[in-house]
């Protein structure tokens, strides 16, 4: 028997327009591309196709907060203003979460990325490490501190999405990184996450939403503004 679906759990319309950002974005280019006698050289050519690509997302993303602010930290359901507002900046990316190599072109030369980063939002230094094959959502949501290090196939995610009684509920805040902290091989960093300075975080943990790593151990937020209600059965994914 097919289960019964959830009222409650329906996408928005609002969503599902947003998601089709990705697709208009790329048309848009291509027909600026190659319509004739707008782009005429190969330089001007290659010059937009990296302004496109790299330039114009971060600017929408800053645009986008300077006109709908998110209150930090954040819950909310996929019915209220500022979830609606997260999944708008979440297209803005989905270039890059798609294609990671995009990305990685950009960690090739040093300073590079954290200066794309930047563009974003967040505060992340030029004297970070970034290895191959991290992951990385909510791009404007990042302070990373000089001589941080960044361990292979690391997941950074500032986001949490639970299924609850009232529908799908967003759980939203930075990830901070301090002075020469290690994050160790396929790490994963949850919302509100903290790794002290100089601390090393072990290889293949999960640090979950909310919790500083300091003295070798985990250590629970005790502010109950930080933490949002989540309830015990909820089924959550970091995406």
């Amino acid at each position: 028997m097919t289960p019964d679906i959830d009222p409650t759990l329906k996408l928005t319309r609002f969503m599902i327009l947003a998601g089709y950002f990705t697709p208009a974005y790329l048309v848009t280019a291509a027909v600026l591309l190659f319509y004739p006698g707008v782009l005429t050289s190969w330089a001007a050519k290659i010059s937009f196709i990296l302004i496109w690509i790299y330039g114009v997302p971060p600017l929408l993303c800053r645009v986008t907060l300077i006109l709908r602010p998110i209150p930090l930290p954040l819950r909310a359901l996929h019915t209220e203003r500022h979830y609606n507002t997260w999944w708008l900046l979440t297209q803005y990316q989905m270039l890059f979460n798609r294609l990671g190599f995009l990305e990685e072109l950009l960690r090739l030369l040093p300073g590079i990325y954290a200066l794309w980063l930047i563009t974003w939002g967040s505060k992340v230094s030029a004297f970070a490490y970034w290895s191959p094959g991290i992951y990385v959502t909510d791009r404007y949501l990042l302070n990373i501190a000089h001589g941080c290090v960044i361990g292979s196939r690391s997941m950074i995610c500032a986001h949490l999405l639970s299924k609850s009684a009232e529908g799908y509920e967003l759980t939203l805040a930075p990830i901070t990184l301090e002075q020469q902290c290690i994050c160790g091989f396929n790490t994963v960093l949850g919302p509100g996450c903290r790794i002290g300075a100089g601390e090393v975080f072990p290889a293949q943990r999960v640090l979950p939403p909310f919790t500083t790593w300091e003295q070798g151990k985990r250590i629970p937020e005790t502010k109950a503004t930080d933490q949002p209600n989540q309830d015990a059965n909820a089924e959550k994914t970091c995406q």
